[in-house]
């Protein structure tokens, strides 16, 4: 019998594949190329903790073969939708003024606890499992890989920020907003954690540019869907690309979009110069590295991925809009 909260337990089994149906407690290991804030953040089924020499995601949830009938094994380990709430939940909520929280899961070890004994509404629970992640040893991993995992770890020094800035208000209902069947969506957000993975590495930074063009696709594809609700039957590029004008734009006192200009134009035609090898910007021997783009859309998409969810701009846009008009208002007063 299995003592609930303060004891908890590893599953016997590495790598340990849940059926449908049934839920996992499952513990993700953050690799130190990310950067996290310090200390616990905790939601419904799943906590954040980072401190100087360990990071980790626990979260409680179904596996993909939960939502998707026949789903294959997937090889590449990538995290289950509930990982991805919470990682979203950060991502949508970023102030671009201040530190915000870059991820970077592992994909080894994989490490799931038995959910009898684990309860994430407990802070006492909570702990229990961090000091049972801590000591390595434990892992039901297998000798010849546990001697390389415990080096590698241990040898990991992770960077940290004081994290009380953030705005766990909004993370929380962020998390409630995020529907683990809403495919698309968690597809985005999978996007941008791997646009931020592999831009910790200059050598891949194309390859980060064009994970974001795909959490872009994934954008334009929830902006059609919010059209059509407002009813327009059949919305096309231009009509979204207008919903970010009048949603993004205009209150910055930007141009209306040209006729024909279609949503995020000019990042499309990068995207195509960057996919295509030969295409109407001619042939292309190497990845066309638009740097800014890389800065700018993650930005970008960050914000209109959290207003879709949400249906209202964070504080740091409204704040952002207040000071363009006062800087408007003065230059207008100073005119002669």
């Amino acid at each position: 019998m299995y003592e609930m909260s303060m004891n908890p337990v590893f599953h016997s089994r590495h790598r340990y594949l849940p059926q449908a149906g049934e839920e996992v407690v499952r513990v993700r290991i953050l690799s130190s190329k990310g950067w996290y804030a310090a200390g616990e953040i905790a939601l419904p089924d799943a906590f954040i903790y980072a401190d100087d020499d360990l990071a980790l995601i626990v979260s409680k949830g179904y596996s993909w073969n939960h939502y998707i009938e026949d789903a294959s094994f997937d090889e590449f380990d990538w995290p289950y939708p509930v990982e991805l709430r919470l990682m979203g939940s950060f991502i949508f909520c970023e102030d671009y003024r201040d530190s915000r929280v870059l991820f970077y899961p592992r994909s080894d070890p994989t490490l799931t606890l038995v959910p009898q004994t684990v309860d994430l509404a407990d802070p006492r629970s909570r702990q229990a499992v961090v000091e049972l992640v801590k000591d390595i040893g434990s892992w039901p991993v297998p000798d010849l890989l546990l001697d390389g995992m415990r080096k590698s770890i241990a040898s990991e020094n992770y960077s940290t920020f004081d994290g009380s800035h953030l705005d766990t208000a909004r993370i929380a209902a962020t998390w409630n907003l995020i529907e683990p069947t809403n495919f698309v969506l968690l597809r985005g957000i999978s996007a941008i954690l791997k646009c931020d993975m592999l831009g910790r590495h200059r050598e891949f930074s194309a390859e980060a540019l064009m994970s974001l063009y795909i959490a872009m696709e994934c954008s334009f594809q929830l902006v059609l869907e919010a059209l059509k609700a407002r009813g327009n039957p059949n919305p096309s590029a231009s009509d979204a690309a207008q919903w970010m004008y009048e949603v993004f734009e205009s209150p910055f006192g930007e141009d209306p979009p040209n006729e024909g200009y279609k949503y995020l134009h000019d990042y499309y035609e990068s995207r195509i110069a960057t996919f295509h090898p030969r295409s109407r910007f001619g042939d292309l021997p190497f990845v066309p590295h638009f740097q800014d783009d890389l800065i700018d859309l993650r930005a970008r998409l960050s914000s209109v991925f959290g207003y879709m969810l949400h249906g209202s701009h964070t504080d740091e846009f409204v704040e952002a809009v207040e000071t363009f008009k006062r800087s408007a208002s003065r230059r207008a007063e100073e005119k002669p």
